[in-house]
């Protein structure tokens, strides 16, 4: 139940996951917040001559840090520096590469090279690439080269490497610790089994009859319980999932009386089911292939949404003018994996269209397509 719905469960939290999840949250306001009274407190009491990151568990903790200091691991997994103007940031030592797994520089680090700090990289906002090309191997120097700079000299902060805004979210972390670095892609049968468009009871018994939970005699048998296996309907063979709903003569007729052509099994069989086991109840396959269409028939007239149509003005201009006074800005970036180099462009145009200035130049980089966007961007206000 607690796998994911693409992985055939149901989502469920695992609580010790999910509050570890929660908890880290405060753990990531004390390195983003350490001047507030409770981020204070705690390095005054367990971390005073240590980063967050060193600290200790310490000799009778209280019980609020020693919640805290079970997500470091988590913290340390998913915090990296996002480089401003570099004064903070130490080369070697410091998590400041946005790369799974690992953040740290991989490179060893020169000799009186140890304090050298990130700013030292930097020359007039832009990486000194020669500088780089010289002291790091090729993954060090394809992601420092990858790392956006500012024009403005603002200053480092912490950022979280699991959500595009850098914003701790506890469904991230959550995620993080169920899945790991590692991508879920999930089952396309499963993502497409839980977009169906039928009501939540049956989808819910289609879930319990693919994984094998409905309850039935063989089940029973198999938890060691003294009853008899066989199918109250033809008692012919065991009931079990299978033959419930598509091996037993009973349920084949109700199949044969519908135009479906497949097994399409309903919640409703399940108590005509229970109704004939423990009642002696029973119904004609006539009877429950008709219960099952006014059933259908009964949700779907309760789903009816008035659709609004959008109509498309086919005349519509490509390039639509700013209000008067104003002058508007174009922009478009484009990636080349071979060369490894962002290419951008700008073009500005007043309100009534006509030409001011343009921009264009490509650089060396291979960031994604948000980041080459946001570049191009900058370069048309500078």
């Amino acid at each position: 139940m607690a796998k994911h719905k693409s992985d055939g469960g149901l989502g469920f939290k695992i609580l010790h996951k999910f509050n570890l999840a929660m908890l880290g949250k405060q753990g990531w306001h004390i390195i983003n917040r350490p001047q507030s009274l409770v981020a204070r407190v705690l390095k005054a009491r367990y971390f005073s001559t240590q980063s967050f990151f060193e600290a200790p568990l310490g000799s009778n903790p209280s019980f609020l840090w020693r919640s805290i200091w079970e997500t470091l691991g988590l913290i340390r997994a998913g915090a990296y520096w996002r480089i401003g103007n570099g004064q903070s940031v130490s080369v070697w030592g410091q998590p400041w590469l946005r790369e799974l797994p690992e953040s740290l520089v991989s490179t060893t680090p020169p000799l009186n090279c140890a304090r050298v700090v990130v700013s030292d990289l930097i020359i007039n906002h832009r990486w000194n690439e020669s500088l780089i090309a010289q002291m790091f191997n090729k993954r060090d120097r394809s992601c420092i080269l990858n790392i956006p700079l500012s024009l403005s000299s603002c200053s480092d902060t912490w950022c979280w490497k699991f959500e595009s805004k850098g914003h701790y979210s506890v469904k991230s972390a959550y995620r993080f610790l169920v899945d790991g670095f590692q991508h879920r892609e999930g089952s396309e049968i499963w993502k497409r089994f839980w977009k169906a468009k039928v009501p939540p009871k049956v989808l819910n018994f289609c879930w319990r009859a693919l994984v094998n939970v409905v309850p039935c005699l063989s089940s029973l048998q198999s938890k060691r319980v003294p009853v008899d296996p066989s199918c109250p309907l033809c008692h012919v063979a065991p009931e079990n999932v299978l033959h419930i709903l598509i091996q037993c003569p009973f349920a084949r007729s109700c199949w044969l009386s519908s135009p479906l052509g497949w097994p399409a099994p309903s919640a409703s069989s399940l108590n005509e089911w229970n109704n004939v086991v423990w009642k002696g109840q029973g119904q004609t396959a006539s009877g429950v292939f008709f219960m099952a269409l006014n059933f259908l028939q009964q949700w779907k007239a309760a789903r009816v949404v008035s659709s609004v149509s959008t109509i498309v003005d086919p005349a519509r201009p490509i390039w639509s003018p700013p209000p008067h006074g104003w002058i508007k800005a174009n922009i478009d970036a484009s990636l080349s994996l071979q060369r490894g180099s962002v290419g951008f462009g700008c073009v500005i145009r007043k309100d009534d269209g006509s030409f001011v200035v343009a921009r264009a130049g490509s650089f060396y980089s291979q960031m994604d397509a948000k980041c080459a966007e946001a570049i191009a961007f900058r370069e048309a206000l500078s």
